[in-house]
């Protein structure tokens, strides 16, 4: 594992897919300096926007769409309207003044007025006939206009936060007038939209703002070329899109945008040459009113007067760009047509030309969007970056899970190392760091079908790993049970490998249906006690050996809800000790998963278990009666001292540690009613009907250890999909570290973080995120990341915390971008106690 050094990347998605690029970028202050000054970095005074759409419009032709004019009119003989539309976006402060600037080519004795109007319209359509109804009062009026002068309108009760502003203006004369629009050959007069704003702190204390960038790609839903010389003819369903001045041939397609409320910041469009010219073709905005099984050379589009793009040379078979920025601003229909500069044509791909990846050979749109900003840190100076590592080769590293060291330091398995692992998420390897993040040994172990999922160390070092496999793998120690490479379901491994990671044992489960076809199994956690014993909890469908005899995983032999859970003990050197199942029943899909979560031994060698439970589930008294979340206790041999129902809830108490040596922390995700220390809760969104995960809140608390209720603190906004809970670590000091997924805009004790994008079904909302709570469950700090990025945990001694990831794509980190020089690195970072 070499060390890899930042670097700046593009990470280019599927069709309409979502890629975050980067963050604030460039060179970031101190963190300190970043996360906790509430006065410096105030924006300029004064933010002009350019109009992302304009037209007007004509009560005479009450069809005609103008949005592509270089020019606006107003006037009531005849009678016109204009309308224009700003993406305000950035603001940090309040806005004190706000300036509409439109430039008039000709005067006016009597300006229009200004009015507020819904954003139900596109630029290109736009007509007389179906132009957004506006408010009843006017927001401004003018007087006089002089021709060759900017008038300004204040439009301050329009704008007092980002979003999009609306506006239409409205004629009082017979002189009309005419101002410059958004397509006006001279950029330097096109509308304006001045913000003028108090400075504020660019965030409240505590709070490390950020923004999210976006590169979003689509490909054209139509294209065709039209021929001069066969005027009716119609060339749609060609592999080609022709250019040429002799004979004249021009070209024309259509995308559709969706920018989901962010700004775009830049645009650009790319086609395939198949052959080459001296001079390519202008490109210009048509009207998007057209069909393709329409298109000829006499119903083609009407074009923009003045052409947005242009290109010299092209050599074939090379990919040319067109540059859309302040072209392309919003949603919406774009539609463009290609028209001849030379007589030695050229051909490019259209959308119906073969193609193996995306984006294809045929014309593509790419953009470039970015969010506000956004709070991503809560606190008041723990869960900083004390230090970054980047490690990895020219091909693919992962990291997989993570646990702490007793020494000091951390191990990660995954799959990184000299070794080719054969598919992506497949192989084993084990690496151990120092406290620094040094890396002082990595071994291989298998390049099978392997996957590990939970690791933890014993007190002497010893690495226990669990995770699922096909094939016959051999970690060194004999070749694990078949699983047919073709099977759906897989095996369920344990490991334990010494502390410089040779294999001490390797066992391997496969759990079996009716009629002995291999059913799933799967470890949620392993953990261990003093004594190095092997704790193992999760999930499993129709029987299963552990080695104490058969587990069965529905207590009515009821195959279409077979799933179920299951804890184990194993000793030392890979020993049956005892085992449980937690059996499911004849419930509903949702109600059927039935699952150990959490394991954990605490200093007397008892077993502590967490997950969810079914009336049928017998936790060793007897079967429930109710299905509840749960939380029991075991002797070290097996015996039920206590279990603590959740009852009317449902979803899982995920993970259970010792605190101390007189308490019981947990942590869970829940929804619906439920009681504890005689104080009712709510998990979820009670108006939402989907009543099962993951319709939940967080919730983290603690029992006695013999039990019995002591705090507990809900976390979440109340409404339900907002966060979960997955790791769960108790410090020296008793304060608890959490992880888990964020949705959208989530609070976890400190404030607000994250950004709110409505659940867009083409974006993204999840983002990892690590909290750290006072014995008590008081917030101290927390921290998101990235959209989509996972992150693992490893509690230092001190209360420090390592987190992995595996760095397949860009990362944002404190204003500065790392990127893998593979297709995936390991991305190690050290937060702050």
């Amino acid at each position: 594992m070499d060390p890899r050094r930042s670097g700046a990347g593009v990470y280019l998605g599927a069709l309409t897919a979502l890629v975050l690029l980067a963050g604030c970028g460039g060179e970031s202050p101190a963190p300190e300096a970043m996360a906790l000054e509430s006065s410096a970095q105030a924006l300029a005074t004064t933010h002009p926007f350019k109009a992302t759409v304009d037209g007007w419009v004509e009560e005479a032709v009450p069809s005609r769409n103008n949005g592509l004019a270089s020019s606006l009119r107003a006037d009531t003989s005849p009678r016109s309207e204009l309308y224009v539309r700003f993406k305000v976006h950035g603001l940090k402060g309040t806005v004190t003044r706000v300036v509409l600037r439109l430039y008039a080519t000709d005067g006016t004795s009597d300006g229009p007025q200004v009015f507020g109007v819904t954003d139900s319209w596109e630029e290109g359509e736009l007509t007389w006939t179906n132009r957004p109804p506006r408010q009843s009062s006017p927001i401004a009026d003018a007087g006089a206009i002089s021709t060759g002068t900017w008038v300004e309108y204040d439009v301050t009760s329009a704008v007092q936060a980002d979003g999009l502003v609306n506006l239409a203006l409205v004629p009082t004369s017979s002189d009309g007038v005419v101002f410059s629009s958004r397509e006006a050959a001279r950029a330097d007069l096109r509308p304006q939209l001045v913000v003028t704003l108090t400075p504020e702190p660019p965030a409240p204390t505590g709070c490390m703002l950020r923004t999210d960038t976006y590169y979003r790609s689509t490909i054209n839903y139509v294209d065709g070329y039209v021929s001069q010389s066969e005027p009716t003819r119609n060339f749609v369903q060609e592999p080609r899109l022709l250019v040429d001045g002799s004979p004249w041939l021009e070209s024309y397609f259509s995308f559709y945008i969706d920018d989901g409320g962010l700004a775009v910041r830049q645009a650009w469009m790319e086609l395939q040459a198949t052959d080459s010219t001296s001079n390519g073709p202008l490109l210009y905005r048509t009207r998007s009113q057209w069909s393709g099984e329409s298109l000829t050379w006499n119903t083609r589009p009407e074009r923009a007067e003045s052409p947005v793009g242009n290109l010299g040379a092209i050599s074939a078979n090379t990919r040319v760009t067109y540059d859309l920025t302040g072209v392309v601003m919003e949603w919406g229909h774009f539609s463009f047509g290609l028209l001849p500069e030379s007589s030695d044509g050229v051909a490019f791909s259209s959308r119906e030309t073969p193609g193996e990846n995306y984006p294809g050979p045929g014309p593509s749109l790419h953009y470039i969007l970015e969010s506000p900003a956004f709070c991503t840190y809560r606190g008041t100076g723990g869960g900083l970056t004390e230090w970054t590592r980047q490690y990895g080769g020219s091909g693919a590293e992962y990291v997989d899970a993570m646990a702490p060291h007793p020494e000091g330091g951390f191990v990660a398995v995954g799959r990184f190392g000299e070794a080719t692992f054969p598919k992506q998420y497949e192989g084993l390897a084990l690496a151990r760091y120092s406290a620094t993040g040094s890396p002082l040994w990595s071994r291989v172990v298998a390049t099978e079908r392997v996957h590990a999922y939970k690791v933890t160390l014993t007190s002497l070092g010893n690495i226990l790993v669990a995770g699922t496999y096909h094939g016959a793998p051999d970690f060194g120690t004999g070749p694990l049970p078949f699983v047919p490479e073709d099977e759906p379901m897989q095996g369920m491994f344990i490991a334990k490998f010494s502390p410089g990671g040779q294999t001490a044992w390797a066992r391997g489960f496969i759990a079996r249906g009716p009629q002995g076809q291999v059913q799933g199994s799967f470890a949620n956690e392993v953990s261990t006690d003093a004594n190095g014993s092997v704790l193992v909890t999760g999930s499993f469908s129709g029987e299963l050996n552990l080695g104490g005899g058969v587990l069965r995983s529905n207590a009515l032999a009821n195959t279409e809800y077979p799933h179920g859970g299951f804890v184990v003990k194993f000793s030392w050197d890979g020993q049956h000790v005892w085992s449980r199942a937690i059996q499911s029943g004849d419930e509903d899909p949702f109600a059927a998963r039935i699952f150990g979560s959490g394991v954990a031994a605490d200093a007397a060698g008892n077993v502590l278990v967490s997950g969810s439970a079914s009336p049928w589930s017998n936790l060793g008294d007897g079967p429930l009666g109710q299905r509840a979340p749960f939380i029991a206790k075991y002797s070290p041999t097996g015996t039920l001292l206590w279990k603590r129902l959740f009852q009317g809830a449902y979803g899982e108490i995920t993970k259970v540690r010792p605190q101390g040596t007189g308490r019981v922390a947990f942590m869970g995700n829940l929804g619906g009613p439920f009681t504890f220390a005689g104080q009712s809760y709510y998990g979820g969104n009670p108006d939402d009907g989907y009543k099962e995960p993951p319709n939940t809140n967080g919730f983290v608390g603690a029992l006695t250890d013999a039990g019995g209720d002591v705090w507990l603190r809900s976390v979440g906004t109340g409404t339900g999909f907002s966060l979960s809970f997955r790791e769960l670590a108790v410090g020296e000091d008793g304060a608890l570290t959490l992880s888990g997924r964020g949705e959208e805009v989530f609070n976890l004790g400190g404030g607000p973080m994250g950004l709110a994008l409505n659940y867009h079904p083409a974006f993204g909302t999840g983002r990892g995120f690590v909290v750290r709570y006072a014995p008590q469950g008081e917030h101290r700090w927390s921290r998101a990341f990235d959209l989509g990025r996972e992150v693992q945990v490893a509690l230092q001694p001190g209360g420090a915390v390592v987190l992995g990831t595996s760095l397949s794509g860009p990362f944002e980190l404190e204003g500065t971008t790392r990127s893998p020089l593979g297709s995936s690195d390991l991305l190690y970072l050290r937060l702050k106690p």
